[in-house]
């Protein structure tokens, strides 16, 4: 989150001074035993000041080499000088006229100076929707061509596992074979600068998880009945693997909240990369993008690593091309309205030289700058449809804010409550949380921090958007999908718990007062130690994930100290919390650090605050919250997340040699003192003896590597969860 206002704290600092280098003049008088004389025959340093490059040739370099240099160490000196000033000017091309380019292209565009014909203005980017569907949007200068032909999508699978690490060929008559024709919806958007541009949408459906999948954007003669005919020209063409869970099984809707997530072909080492708040820091957030999406094998494990993922016999992952899934913590643009900067500012360095970025599937967080008060939301993928199994929530509307809760698994709940038919939410909706699971053991939840307590979710309702949505909340948590998981995880843009922020507006602007619902609602869903969630026992989150703060934070609150964070009527933040409180938990965050590869298993949640992807960066601290155990100011980041999922095994001595890569891991995190934090997993009970080769009788260890990473490759923090699953 950027604010209005920025204040810098000025901070001088004296230098140290060599001794003597102030003294002041000796007095004339002679020292006893000391003779002038002796002094005055002394022999002279030259008054010639002295060449520091011409005294470092000399100290480090071997003699011989030093003195065939010397006599050239000015020329030597001019010409490093040259490299150096090229360099700053390379550095200056690839950013600043960039950004320049950019935006002159932008102006030109919209004047009408260029590209009067047809043309894209924004390549095509993939939103996840939910575990079966997405949106993919790219916007163009006209509606259609002068002859009246006008782009839209079409689409095939190509192969199922990790064939997506090679692009894959195919012929064009199997292409037009298979391929399916997606009609996009077409917006022009409000505003000044919307008269040459026009938003397209297409939704995809079906998605199998594991499945690689081609597209093309394909311009299409209306007036030709026979589509192969149709297409007249290929714009671009991208391929993405999809990952997800098999959709719910129809014949069974009277038993969805009993139903065990599953996948035909799951995907089970998964590489995420996670950012948020890049705004207008158009140069910084093109150098993350080139190093976290063109450059994945700067960063990720070798196979060999303990950071890599677990080597076992017949079980090999080639290591990826591109990354499986991109995490975005919202407040993509300053201003969700400004047409350009969702072109300059987002698109086009995320785009730019990136063929990849079109193929990352995208998982969007939306934040207070990028949060679109009509609802549209065209430039993010547009309002996820409601899912079968989801809560229904036009049933919402005669409900009180004290009524009893639904829960699925409650007979009349399930009956009453859930969806059995995908439909578009209501119109007046404009809250965008909805949930996704890229593999049966995963599950994500988006929630949407943005809300006003006091407006109705939608005309006649008595519940207000945060009832509606913490009831929405409450109903996915207890779905098997989160229950059943092993990796649980809360993507939300204002943290619970924020530590760095410009002080005159976190004080004085009331800014602290932002999203505080979150913390005073949602967070003891979070940690299931609500009543509603031990009632109904719904496990904690493994993760939760925020941006805004421009900083980077991360840590581990215990549910045995967690309470007092939770309630805060007067808006005091960490001041509220009794000292006590805080001092137990860094007393428990030091304890971690001694011991940081703990085996006992920690009953509370992990927070991560990662908002360093381009805005300007918050380097004051205005809360102590007492457990962060991470913190980091004045640095650009990005992370990659490595999610490495128990397979099916088929033999002992497959399980034994995943039983051994598990321990060598653990040592190796021990020995590098590495955070690890052993979590509560899956609560789905296996059904047999670990002789029982077969998928859901024998427990495994699930684990997610976090790894934060600057735009130059330096690794900036590093932690590890492990959990329990059947698999």
């Amino acid at each position: 989150m950027l604010r209005s206002t920025s204040t810098t704290k000025s901070s001088s600092s004296s230098s140290y001074l060599p001794f003597g280098s102030h003294r002041s003049p000796s007095p004339t008088s002679t020292l006893p035993g000391y003779s002038p004389i002796r002094s005055s025959k002394r022999k002279r340093k030259s008054s010639r000041p002295q060449n520091a490059f011409s005294n470092f040739l000399e100290d480090k370099l071997p003699s011989s080499l030093s003195s065939q240099i010397g006599p050239h160490s000015s020329i030597l000196q001019t010409i490093i000088g040259l490299i150096i000033l090229f360099g700053l000017i390379v550095y200056l091309i690839n950013s600043f006229f960039i950004i320049i380019r950019f935006k002159l292209q932008d102006a030109l565009m919209s004047s009408a100076w260029t590209s009067h014909s047809l043309s894209i203005r924004k390549q095509p980017l993939i939103f996840v929707h939910s575990s079966q569907s997405a949106a993919i949007v790219w916007e163009t200068n006209k509606l259609a061509s002068s002859s009246g032909r006008h782009l839209t999508l079409r689409y095939w699978p190509l192969t199922t596992g990790h064939h997506n690490q090679t692009q894959l060929k195919h012929t064009k008559e199997h292409r037009e074979s298979i391929a399916t024709l997606v009609e996009p919806t077409r917006v022009r958007p409000n505003g000044d600068e919307g008269s040459r541009r026009w938003v397209h949408t297409s939704y995809l459906s079906d998605l199998k998880t594991g499945t690689t999948y081609a597209y093309e954007l394909v311009l299409i003669d209306p007036h030709q009945p026979n589509t192969k005919k149709a297409v007249k020209k290929i714009f671009s063409q991208h391929q993405f693997t999809w990952l997800g869970i098999d959709p719910p099984d129809l014949t069974k809707l009277d038993r969805l909240s009993t139903t065990s997530p599953s996948a035909k072909d799951p995907i089970n080492v998964l590489h995420l990369v996670v950012i948020g708040d890049n705004h207008f820091g158009v140069g910084v957030f093109g150098k993350i993008v080139e190093r976290m999406i063109n450059k994945i094998k700067t960063y990720v494990p070798p196979f060999k690593s303990i950071f890599g993922p677990r080597q076992i016999i017949h079980h090999f992952y080639p290591l990826p091309i591109k990354p499986s899934l991109l995490l975005h913590l919202g407040d993509a643009v300053q201003n969700v309205d400004n047409l350009k900067q969702w072109q300059t500012d987002f698109w086009d360095p995320f785009t730019f030289k990136s063929k990849f970025s079109s193929e990352v599937p995208i998982l969007y967080t939306r934040g207070n700058h990028d949060f679109d008060i009509s609802g549209r939301n065209l430039y993010s993928g547009g309002l996820p449809m409601v899912q079968i199994g989801e809560l229904n929530r036009t049933q919402n509307w005669k409900l009180e804010p004290n009524s009893a809760l639904e829960i699925p698994g409650i007979a009349e709940a399930d009956k009453n409550y859930t969806t059995i038919k995908i439909h578009p939410r209501d119109s007046y909706t404009r809250a965008s949380y909805h949930a996704y699971s890229p593999h049966p053991r995963v599950r994500i939840i988006v929630c949407d921090s943005n809300l006003e307590p006091t407006r109705e979710a939608f005309p006649g309702s008595r519940l207000s958007e945060v009832d509606e949505h913490e009831r929405w909340l409450l109903w996915e948590m207890a779905r098997p999908e989160w229950k059943e998981a092993s990796i649980r995880i809360i993507l939300v843009h204002i943290p619970p718990f924020v530590e760095y922020w410009d002080p005159v507006m976190w004080f004085g602007g009331h800014e602290s007062f932002w999203g505080q619902y979150v913390r005073t609602r949602f967070t003891p869903h979070f940690h299931a130690t609500s009543t509603l969630t031990r009632r109904y026992d719904i496990p904690p989150a493994s993760l939760v994930i925020s941006g805004h703060s421009h900083a980077y934070s991360r840590g581990f609150l215990s549910n045995f100290i967690a309470e007092p964070h939770f309630f805060d009527p007067s808006g005091g933040g960490s001041n509220s919390i009794p000292r006590d409180t805080i001092r137990a938990a860094k007393a428990e965050r030091k304890k971690h650090a001694d011991h940081p590869s703990d085996p006992q298993k920690e009953n509370g949640v992990v927070y991560v605050v990662t908002g360093g992807a381009g805005g300007t960066l918050d380097k004051e601290r205005v809360e102590d919250w007492g457990f962060y155990e991470r913190s980091i100011s004045g640095s650009f980041h990005f992370n990659h997340v490595m999610i490495d999922m128990s397979a099916t095994l088929l033999s002992i001595d497959e399980w034994g040699s995943d039983w051994q890569d598990g321990r060598e891991k653990r040592e190796g995190f021990n020995k590098e003192h590495v955070r690890v934090y052993r979590l509560l997993g899956s609560q789905l009970v296996c059904a047999g003896t670990n002789e029982s080769w077969e998928s859901g009788h024998y427990q495994a260890t699930d684990r997610l590597i976090w790894t934060s990473i600057d735009p130059n490759g330096k690794v900036l923090d590093r932690f590890v969860i492990e959990a329990d699953s059947c698999r």
